[in-house]
């Protein structure tokens, strides 16, 4: 078969794509294994991902945008893992003031773009948000853009505190929650009694409200026997009956998304497939972030499949306006680009828009790439995460191949799809 279909495996289906287009077709078991013994078959069955074709670029000017507000660095857990740590010396923090600084900011990033100030969400991060020194400027934002859809991501301790701030408000919340009281404990450190607790019953308070719940886990290889002690408890608590709850695993990451310990990655990969064959309900967890990228692939296939175009970005800070503002009036690509050199501009005034930066991230796609121009792979990675090149070898423009370089990738997407 020729060396540019992959053939995923999902079970009782396969999913055949062709990597120089992202043409696929579905196949079930039975006509997946017709296609080996006979080619007449083959070629019917496979007429859709065969051949010629013609694809050309998405429309950019209309993409939405999803600009990210990291209030502050000040956090109540202490988290092994986090990628904040050399940040915590930081003690500036967004103000009130600063949200109608940084809507014109936007505006004027769009303008200058053609690109209209149309929002997928806006993003509020820390640190921990939601913080009770961080009330007056939430509530500002969340004002601010009412008529938008609102994120926060939370550890969730204080979320009975905010009720009133979304009991009428259509927020999602993106809750850490790294497994039972006792996994959870284990890497992240506070000093707050009962802090396990107050999420949990956080997270009943949201959910009582109608409101969007994802858990976000980071999957740890050593307690792999608790994690159907976690599902018993999420249960209790709505999980697998209130769609408005999701439960997702994610691995542990430093530099960006592609960096991601390999060792790691597989012993998790191995036990993630086994907790599935073994508890039905691992099922529906949702993994893909474990192969980095993987969400933009599946995306770019469903793109070609609607409308026969491609997007050559791997992230949307690379050629829309979604960007980081920082708590000390700094403007970042994303929360893991925060090397000064790479500062978008600053939205305190005197403001200013650095558009030598943001021509430079645009012309961070595979087909402008050199190392991504001939790589039969490109439209799988997408050239890799841009935080993990600037981090590992300070060039913005070097493709960070990841795992998608790895004979396991195939294994890797069948078992996180």
């Amino acid at each position: 078969m020729d060396d540019c279909l992959y053939c995923i495996n999902l079970g009782n289906r396969v999913l055949v794509v062709n990597v120089n287009d992202l043409r696929s077709v579905l196949l079930d078991m039975s006509q997946f294994k017709s296609i080996r013994n006979d080619p007449m078959k083959s070629n019917v069955l496979l007429a859709d991902v065969i051949g010629e074709s013609v694809f050309k670029p998405t429309n950019l000017s209309h993409a939405k945008i999803n600009p990210v507000l990291l209030l502050n660095y000040n956090c109540n857990y202490n988290c092994d893992y986090c990628y904040q740590q050399e940040k915590k010396s930081i003690t500036a923090s967004i103000r009130e003031e600063d949200i109608p600084l940084i809507k014109d900011y936007i505006l004027q990033l769009c303008k200058l773009r053609n690109t209209p100030q149309c929002y997928s969400a806006i993003t509020v991060t820390g640190g921990e948000p939601l913080l009770p020194i961080n009330e007056q400027v939430l509530n500002r934002i969340l004002t601010t853009w009412e008529q938008e859809s609102n994120v926060i991501k939370t550890n969730g301790v204080n979320l009975l505190m905010y009720e009133y701030l979304y009991s009428n408000r259509d927020i999602m919340f993106h809750v850490s929650l790294d497994g039972t009281e006792t996994m959870h404990y284990s890497k992240r450190k506070t000093q707050i009694k009962n802090a396990y607790h107050y999420t949990i019953e956080g997270i009943k308070c949201a959910l009582s409200h109608g409101r969007l719940v994802a858990i976000a886990t980071v999957f740890d290889p050593n307690y792999i026997n608790e994690y159907p002690k976690f599902f018993d408890m999420l249960e209790t608590i709505g999980w697998l009956k209130n769609e408005q709850l999701s439960l997702h695993f994610l691995p542990r990451i430093t530099n960006g998304c592609d960096d991601i310990d390999p060792s790691y990655l597989s012993t998790s990969v191995n036990l993630l497939k086994d907790l599935r064959m073994n508890d039905k309900r691992a099922h529906h967890v949702v993994m893909s972030r474990f192969v980095p990228g993987a969400l933009r692939f599946l995306l770019a296939i469903s793109e070609y499949q609607q409308s026969k175009t491609y997007n050559p970005y791997r992230c949307d800070c690379l050629n829309t306006p979604s960007y980081m503002f920082s708590p000390n009036g700094q403007v970042f690509p994303c929360a893991f680009i925060t090397d000064d050199n790479f500062s978008i501009g600053t939205y305190r005034n005197p403001a200013y828009i650095n558009w030598d930066i943001i021509e430079k991230l645009r012309k961070r796609s595979i087909y402008e790439m050199e190392s991504c121009q001939k790589c039969h792979k490109r439209l799988m990675c997408y050239g890799g995460c841009p935080a993990s090149a600037i981090k590992n070898s300070g060039n913005i423009y070097d493709g960070q191949c990841g795992i998608w370089n790895s004979t396991h990738i195939l294994n890797l997407l069948e078992n996180m799809m």
